[in-house]
């Protein structure tokens, strides 16, 4: 019998059971029509997803920064290498490359997300499917939160928890081709806005190959960011500048900017 944890409260029940039965169809078709033989469990936890990809039919291996979670997934995922490696180190690109790379409920727990991605993109054969909690505004940014001491906590105590626009445009520049967001999202409170909590997770999947799929639909790079240092005064001010300008211009000058103008002034003709 597993030893209870703290994934094991009703509340990650809960939301690990909506993950599963919202992937179970898709992966299974994903599996034959892209050719998906092998799978990494990255930030396995207690093994719920690397059971659950074994089971599928996936050559899975498992890894997880915790000594005791690692000990635990090779418990209740039998038929599953599990490796205690640290996803913000370099070196689990040693392991190599998987058809898909799977990584539910980790990045918001750590430290250095963009240099974790990168490395989830070295380990990307095909694939990578990523779940993560998302601050649920504009923008692409980074929110520094303290977390606690827990099993179900990063191994820093602190972490960087993103945009959702923040994480799309992580992954393209680590240099993924495509990314996806999913038409549906797992049937969970985490996932849907209410009038009492802002849309918590999200789930995407980004991509070294074309994937066509009526449950994805292309999530293009965020643009960056406009100037974060304006202010409500500083548009007067580049006007007045603008007036300034015109006004210091010799008087041909003046005719000529003002015909410009006049000429590119929709109606006129």
């Amino acid at each position: 019998m597993p030893e209870a944890r703290i994934f094991d409260y009703p509340h990650y029940r809960s939301l690990d059971e909506s993950r599963i039965v919202h992937l179970r169809g898709i992966l299974a078709a994903w599996k034959q029509q892209l050719g998906l033989e092998t799978a990494i469990d990255v930030g396995c936890g207690v093994g719920q997803f690397s059971a659950f990809l074994h089971e599928l039919g996936f050559r899975t291996i498992a890894v997880d920064g915790r000594a005791d979670n690692a000990e635990e997934a090779r418990h209740r995922a039998p038929g599953v290498e599990v490796h205690i490696v640290d996803v913000e180190d370099q070196a689990i690109q040693q392991l190599g490359s998987f058809d898909l790379v799977f990584c539910f409920g980790l990045l918001y727990h750590l430290e250095n997300p963009f240099r974790s991605i990168r490395n989830l993109y070295e380990l990307t054969g095909k694939i990578l499917m990523i779940e993560s909690m998302c601050v649920d505004e504009g923008g692409s940014s980074l929110h520094l939160r303290d977390e606690g001491r827990s099993e179900d906590q990063g191994l820093r105590h602190v972490a960087f928890y993103p945009t959702e626009a923040c994480l799309v445009k992580m992954l393209y520049r680590a240099g993924f081709p495509t990314v996806h967001r999913f038409t549906r999202l797992p049937n969970h409170p985490d996932f849907r806005a209410s009038w009492v909590r802002r849309k918590a997770r999200t789930m995407l999947v980004a991509s070294q190959m074309p994937v066509e799929s009526e449950v994805l639909t292309r999530a293009q790079e965020p643009p960056t960011d406009p100037d974060p240092w304006r202010t409500m005064w500083t548009g007067v001010q580049e006007q007045m500048g603008r007036v300034g300008d015109f006004f210091a211009k010799p008087w041909p000058e003046k005719i000529a900017s003002a015909r410009r103008r006049m000429a590119r002034t929709p109606g006129r003709g």
